[in-house]
């Protein structure tokens, strides 16, 4: 054990005080989502050095659909969409908080995007999947247009997109259930991914 830290009261876990916690690949930072106030501050994803001491917060906002990764200059960074309401997928470095848009909300689509960099042999990209949002008519929105795809992002502030696969999700309103979500990871090399699908509910 390297270090420790406590919030006596808190309790964690998946919808818990605390969410969840990863290191950076360089082992020197900790990515904290907390979901209840703490220490004064309200919930929000926070950075720690590798000593657990406080650094500063990162986003108000709930860290759960962001990964931590590195960008195309050798980084440890922190990436995830800026809001729920335009989506626009940021990348943010460790070191000194310098924030970077990655990919415009007009390219991302909204679909409920989770993020992965569990590439550590392939620095610089990101993998983003999503899920559709569906309209009360049925129909998948139209903000939704990569929800189908598995998608590498170029983490060098060029908005380079590369597709990787389809998901082959059903569209309707059963498929706004979360379980359906393909929350897709890359290997460490980045030459393959793995993802959830109910292969257009074909049974």
């Amino acid at each position: 054990v390297h270090a420790r830290r406590s919030y006596p009261g808190l309790s964690a876990g998946a919808g818990r005080d605390i969410d969840n916690a990863t290191m950076s690949p360089s082992g020197n930072w900790v990515i904290v989502q907390f979901d209840s106030a703490h220490d004064g501050r309200p919930p929000g994803t926070e950075l720690f050095d590798k000593n657990l001491d406080f650094v500063r917060r990162i986003s108000d906002r709930d860290g759960s659909h962001g990964d931590v990764g590195v960008d195309a200059d050798g980084h440890d960074v922190w990436v995830m969409p800026s809001d729920m309401a335009s989506e626009t997928l940021h990348s943010t470095r460790l070191s000194d908080g310098y924030r970077r848009a990655e990919l415009a909300s007009s390219r991302v689509g909204r679909s409920g995007h989770h993020i992965s960099c569990r590439n550590r042999n392939q620095p610089g990209w990101c993998y983003i999947s999503g899920h559709a949002l569906v309209n009360s008519n049925d129909s998948v929105d139209s903000r939704s247009e990569p929800w189908s795809s598995v998608l590498a992002i170029r983490l060098d502030g060029t908005g380079y997109v590369r597709k990787v696969a389809d998901t082959r999700h059903a569209s309707g309103i059963s498929n706004r259930e979360y379980e359906r979500s393909p929350m897709a990871v890359p290997d460490r090399d980045g030459k393959r991914a793995l993802w959830a699908s109910d292969w257009l509910d074909a049974g």
